[in-house]
């Protein structure tokens, strides 16, 4: 596939950082929903789901650890597949195959999209053109790996796709309207991104959905249990987010790594 717009920004690994070719860096989805939303004390959560005990609580953790490892793989194999047609993770391959058959062959794996104005940046698990004509439009989407939440007694409490929309308290000014939800976060991470490749590229956004996939259900030829969760494109959101808080972001980045004596 033809680059889409100029690669002024690449994305540092190791502390998961972005950095502009001029040399400043840029402001990262999650940081810029941090000031949306209180930091998830995983800890705290994982005590009283635990049986309010540290031995509970420790196995808990350990068990999301194990949770997050599997979407990552699965994940990853997406991405590899997508790119090159082999994949590392061949637990997941005929699963992988089967999922990405579904998408239009004009797509852009794990793109670092930006914008020069309000400084910031992030990077989108997969974006597919409608065509490969100039004036195409765009669907964005994000892999999320879920499992079924099991209650005390081992039955399910939530599905898998049902995750999505744990409400988890309301977001901040200027959106404290909005519950603090999974699918909250992403719905605004979506926007931001199809904004941002809006400004980049001149083309229009054609839809935005989060593709919820069980790891679980993906291995060894399962039968694959996924869903396809449409959002709305919250342009005029994401406006009024960068808006409010631009300076805020400036002073942020620019006070970053200076000392304080």
């Amino acid at each position: 596939m033809q680059e889409l717009f100029p690669a002024k920004v690449k994305l540092k690994e190791s502390d998961h950082t972005y950095w502009h070719e001029s040399g400043e860096e840029y402001l990262s989805f999650s940081s810029l929903f941090g000031y949306l939303a209180e930091e998830f004390d995983a800890k705290k959560v994982a005590y009283f789901a635990g049986g309010k005990t540290e031995q509970g609580m420790i196995a808990k953790l350990d068990e999301w650890d194990k949770k997050r490892d599997e979407g990552s793989r699965l994940d990853k194999a997406l991405t590899e597949y997508a790119k090159t047609g082999v994949t590392e993770e061949k637990d997941f391959e005929d699963a992988v195959k089967v999922i990405l058959a579904g998408y239009n062959k004009f797509s852009y794996e794990q793109l670092i999209c930006y914008h020069e104005g309000y400084k910031v940046a992030g990077t989108l698990d997969k974006m597919t053109l409608s065509s490969n004509r100039k004036d195409s439009k765009f669907t964005i989407s994000d892999f999320k790996g879920f499992e079924d939440v099991l209650d005390s007694e081992g039955k399910i409490k939530h599905t898998f796709d049902e995750t999505l929309f744990i409400n988890r308290k309301w977001l901040k000014h200027p959106f404290s309207h909005l519950p603090s939800s999974k699918f909250t976060k992403i719905s605004i991470q979506l926007s931001l991104y199809a904004f941002m490749v809006e400004e980049l590229t001149g083309k229009k956004c054609d839809g935005l959905f989060i593709h919820v996939i069980d790891p679980q259900s993906c291995k060894n030829g399962g039968k694959i249990r996924d869903r396809r969760v449409q959002i709305n494109y919250l342009k005029h959101d994401i406006q009024i987010l960068l808006e409010t808080f631009k300076d805020q972001i400036k002073e942020r980045l620019t006070n970053k790594n200076e000392f304080v004596i």
